[in-house]
């Protein structure tokens, strides 16, 4: 899925990123995890190939052990400087 990402280079012909483009991958997208997660209930994911968009990603990535992951996380990272995107506390500011 990731390979129907835009590639930015600027001045390329034909690899401008497109608004309309992206709309339509991202549906297309979404259809098709809509259609993985309907035959794989409760499965999870990888959290370096995980849906950007994914609305349950605590538990699709980290389980039963996001919790603790979060205690730990907020003693060592109090500050949340180590946030990356699905990353255990990444909803906190």
């Amino acid at each position: 899925m990731a390979s129907a990402q835009q590639y930015k280079y600027p001045g390329v012909e034909g690899r401008k990123p497109s608004a309309k483009v992206a709309r339509e991958i991202g549906t297309d997208l979404n259809e098709a995890m809509g259609f993985i997660m309907e035959v794989t209930p409760g499965a999870g994911s990888c959290s370096t190939e995980a849906d950007f968009f994914l609305e349950d990603w605590q538990d699709a990535q980290w389980g039963s052990n996001y919790p603790k992951l979060l205690r730990i996380k907020r003693r060592y990272d109090p500050a949340n400087f180590f946030r990356v995107h699905h990353g255990v506390g990444s909803e906190e500011r």
